[in-house]
């Protein structure tokens, strides 16, 4: 059976690299990694809720918003975290193919029944689970390249959530509003609906929710 990061190989390869082309692209993987797999990272086991993607290809598809980072383009089914203060980035799983780069950026999961939100909130919770005294994107790196045997996209029981889309958030659009505008960002049906509770203290993070269809 054919790996997930290898079925999104073949269907960029065989595509126009267009932003049409690779929205549909990205919404049936999306469908696939919201509703049938989890993220594993050793024993423990993350639902993905809300995801982007980023994808870069020198020529035909020039997403200026993709972090240039050798790991998006020399990696897959690995995680990146973004270089930046503690309380702003995200990570992103890569599916780079050694020329072109690729992250899906994590920005909702669910994890024993509570979901949290925002691409911060997302990794620092990761870290929290992980070593309680990562406190810099170095630190949570470093622990991903020491324990990258441990991290994996598994299939899980498949569910059937509505998946919804809309555009990336917090972009400029000055800087390309083709690419801002480009629907590389999904949604899960029960996470976008969840109430406002115990089970859902970063509700707030989940950005532009009328925005979403």
């Amino acid at each position: 059976m054919k790996r997930w990061f290898t079925k999104l190989h073949n269907k960029i390869d065989k595509s126009d690299k267009s932003i049409t082309s690779m929205q549909e692209i990205f919404k049936d993987t999306a469908k696939s990694i919201l509703n049938q797999k989890v993220l594993k990272i050793g024993d423990i086991k993350i639902e993905l809720t809300e995801i982007e993607f980023y994808f870069y290809q020198s020529k035909t598809h020039n997403d200026p918003f993709v972090h240039q980072d050798s790991l998006l383009r020399d990696t897959h089914n690995y995680i990146y975290v973004h270089k930046k203060a503690w309380q702003r980035g995200g990570a992103g799983i890569t599916f780079g193919d050694g020329k072109f780069l690729g992250s899906i950026l994590m920005r909702g999961i669910k994890h024993k029944h509570s979901f949290f939100a925002g691409s911060a909130t997302v990794k620092k919770y990761l870290a929290s689970l992980l070593d309680s005294n990562i406190a810099q994107h170095e630190e949570l790196q470093d622990y991903f390249h020491k324990h990258k045997r441990e991290i994996s996209l598994v299939a899980s029981t498949k569910k059937d959530f509505k998946i919804y889309s809309s555009f990336r958030i917090g972009l400029n659009r000055d800087k390309s509003k083709e690419y801002a505008d480009a629907k590389y960002r999904f949604v899960r049906e029960d996470y976008l609906n969840a109430p406002k509770d115990e089970n859902f203290k970063s509700y707030a993070n989940l950005k532009d929710r009328t925005k979403l269809s």
